[in-house]
């Protein structure tokens, strides 16, 4: 599990552009099906990158999102009593 979360497994909503990063770092899309994963160093570095001038308790341009594949995973855990 220590790996998870270094794998492909974010989103990035924009909400300067309301939808999701696609693939590549290429666009965006509303689709979440369509919407690139990205592991969490790509995903905090784009963030950070487009986050860097906006002030303190502002609504930030680009966040992480978990993936629907990370939501799914981490429920069958928690359902399954694996809490760690």
């Amino acid at each position: 599990m220590n790996n998870l979360f270094s794998e492909n497994m974010w989103l990035v909503w924009s909400n300067e552009h309301n939808a999701y990063w696609k693939p590549a770092r290429r666009g965006y899309t509303k689709d979440k099906d369509a919407a690139g994963r990205y592991s969490t160093a790509a995903a905090t570095e784009i963030c950070d990158n487009a986050n860097q001038f906006i002030p303190e308790n502002r609504i930030p341009n680009e966040i992480m999102v978990p993936s629907p594949e990370l939501v799914s995973f981490l429920t069958l855990l928690w359902m399954a009593g694996v809490r760690r």
